[in-house]
């Protein structure tokens, strides 16, 4: 089990696994692009896979061929997963993906950027395709309500939320709902019964060549989401398992952090 705190750059067993990414600085975007920041970080995969067909392209000896195979094959999200928690989310992750930190330096003088909207992606090994990506917006960024959002389905139906979330141009393919129990909650008037938290989940194709299966939820006016994407000629091995993923994802509260 791994466990990450933001306060903390990473946690030790992440830290055997990491890798330095760029820091990413969101200037000069529109709301609506600020807003689907999710998706365009799914669809990040989407050079790296371009990138690897035009290689497998190029003309190469039946030597190397065999090692591109087997890379391939060793690429895909291993069926083991394992428990990683972090403040907000936790989940579970293929144990042969890499998790990459997205920590923002801070300026000594001036005002200090914004918060990133990426709160952890984990890499396919290799440098193959393949992604997993937790986001999160606020909510009114999506659509304007009176009230504070604390349930996805205040945002309306999966087919409604979909139309928010999903990238311009994307084919949905299917979508389901999976309602969490959740634990009562503890006042000065005894214990409360807490409904249940919703999660949408969706499958979709993109006009970039790669297949995702994202999972959406939604606390305190902010919407998280986990998107697993990696090309469509890779989903059919590893799409099980990135589903998997995806269908873990699990907010977490603050009567969950107070019991660690």
């Amino acid at each position: 089990m791994q466990r990450r705190s933001r306060s903390s750059s990473v946690c030790c067993a992440c830290q055997k696994q990491q890798q330095t990414a760029p820091i990413r600085q969101q200037q000069g975007i529109s709301r609506r692009d600020l807003a689907l920041a999710a998706p365009a970080v799914l669809l990040s995969a989407a050079g790296r896979a371009a990138a690897l067909e035009a290689e497998a392209a190029a003309p190469a000896g039946a030597a190397e061929a065999a090692p591109s195979t087997s890379s391939s094959i060793s690429s895909l999200p291993s069926a083991d997963l394992q428990l990683f928690i972090d403040n907000d989310y936790e989940l579970q992750v293929p144990s042969n993906y890499a998790y990459l930190a997205t920590e923002i330096q801070r300026v000594e003088r001036g005002p200090q950027p914004e918060r990133s909207p990426v709160l952890g992606r984990f890499e396919a090994p290799n440098g193959q395709p393949g992604l997993i990506t937790i986001l999160t917006r606020r909510a009114q960024a999506f659509k304007q309500t009176l009230l504070q959002v604390t349930d996805i389905s205040q945002l309306g139906d999966p087919i409604a939320v979909a139309q928010l979330l999903l990238p311009r141009g994307s084919t949905l393919l299917a979508t389901a709902t999976q309602q969490v129990p959740q634990p009562p909650k503890e006042t000065p008037l005894g214990l409360v019964e807490i409904p249940p938290q919703n999660y949408f989940l969706f499958e979709f194709t993109t006009n970039t060549g790669l297949h995702v299966a994202m999972a959406a939820a939604a606390k305190k006016g902010s919407v998280l989401i986990c998107g697993a994407s990696t090309t469509k000629e890779q989903w059919a091995q590893a799409g099980p398992v990135l589903s998997r993923v995806v269908k873990s994802f699990r907010l977490r509260s603050q009567q969950g952090l107070a019991a660690l």
